[in-house]
């Protein structure tokens, strides 16, 4: 197996403008008072691509509310919010051509994507491809996910060679099972101009499909966090062309603020982008930067990133020869991630991705 040290195709770690931000932010927080993982968390939020005027203007009622309760850290907090919500950003400004069709959503999009900023209260973001930049976890996901692909990483070190997890880009509506995709849903129904039918008519679709379904009105976090599957269907149902003319939140300008920029053009599949030294003796339900979504966490340490990430099949040339030829990609998706290969990192194979980055520059 190649030491992926010993290649020119890995770079060095550099911090970015955008994470020097993050870091402040974090500071700022602490400086506050905040704990260290909620200011970890609110610092590697999107925040600073996602917030709008109309941000700036609600995060400016917030600190009016924090100030009239007494909440002085509180104030200080969203008035900070409201201030980054000046950052200037968006197609108009760019005059670059406006995109309404996109993975990102099903339907025509309502807002171009160029355009879309997220119009709620700022949402924590947790996990992606950055996740494991954290200090001692490297992956989340269901117990059993983990178990299975610890000892997938215990099968393949047997012989001594270093093993590497590598992240990859799922589809651009895999955020739907997150819990911060459907809070940010339900933040964005304040003030939502729904008529009673409207309301009645998706908790009906709801109920058919989620049994435990509350009620658009009774909904809370405490039902997002036990939903599971349940939280897909809510973006799922809400982004039907009948809920979406009734006033019913945008769900792909959702799935836009919930995504690293970086990613939304990025083909499902592609790999490299960061890659990681897997601990698979190190499982744990009480990690130091909790996710939301996911109650176990493998450790670990980040290890770098390819210079340019490359598709699936470069990436496991091994595994892609045993799908059968045209395969549609959903299957393709769904049997990756539910098979979790193994690839060989050999000098054929950095060879072969040596010469797809020569080809395709």
């Amino acid at each position: 197996m190649v030491d992926l040290l010993k290649q020119p195709t890995l770079t060095p770690h550099k911090n970015t403008i955008r994470e020097g931000m993050e870091q402040a932010l974090g500071d700022f927080y602490r400086a506050l008072g905040y704990s260290d993982n909620y200011s970890r968390g609110v610092g590697a939020s999107n925040l600073l691509e996602n917030t709008t005027g109309l941000g700036a203007f609600t995060s400016g009622q917030d600190a009016g509310e924090s100030a009239g309760r007494g909440d002085w850290k509180g104030a200080a907090g969203n008035l900070a919010m409201a201030g980054l919500a000046a950052v200037p950003g968006g197609s108009e400004a760019r005059g670059v051509a406006k995109t309404f069709e996109h993975a990102i959503g099903k339907n025509k999009l309502r807002v171009p994507l160029e355009d879309m900023r997220a119009t709620y209260e700022a949402q924590i973001l947790q996990g992606g491809m950055d996740f494991m930049r954290n200090k001692d976890s490297v992956w989340a996901s269901e117990k059993g996910k983990v178990s299975t692909q610890a000892n997938k990483i215990k099968q393949a070190g047997e012989n001594g060679q270093p093993v590497r997890t590598v992240s990859s880009i799922m589809s651009p509506r895999s955020g739907d099972y997150s819990t911060m995709m459907a809070n940010s849903i339900l933040q964005q129904m304040h003030g939502a101009p729904l008529t009673k039918k409207a309301k009645a008519a998706f908790d009906a679709d709801m109920a058919a499909k989620v049994p435990s379904w509350p009620g658009i009105d009774k909904v809370d976090e405490n039902w997002v966090a036990s939903a599971g599957s349940g939280r897909t269907q809510l973006a799922k149902i809400m982004e039907g062309a009948k809920h979406q003319s009734a006033g019913f939140p945008d769900i792909p300008s959702t799935r836009f603020a919930i995504t690293e920029p970086g990613l939304l053009n990025q083909p499902t599949g592609s790999t490299g982008f960061n890659i990681a030294t897997p601990d698979p003796f190190n499982i744990t339900r009480d990690p130091a930067v909790p996710h939301e979504t996911y109650n176990t966490q493998m450790g670990g340490q980040y290890f770098g990133s390819l210079d340019k990430p490359v598709p699936r099949e470069i990436m496991f040339p091994d595994w892609s020869k045993t799908r059968p030829p045209g395969e549609p990609s959903p299957i393709n998706d769904y049997t990756f991630e539910r098979q979790l290969p193994a690839q060989d990192a050999n000098q054929q194979w950095l060879d072969n991705i040596m010469k797809w980055w020569e080809q395709n520059p």
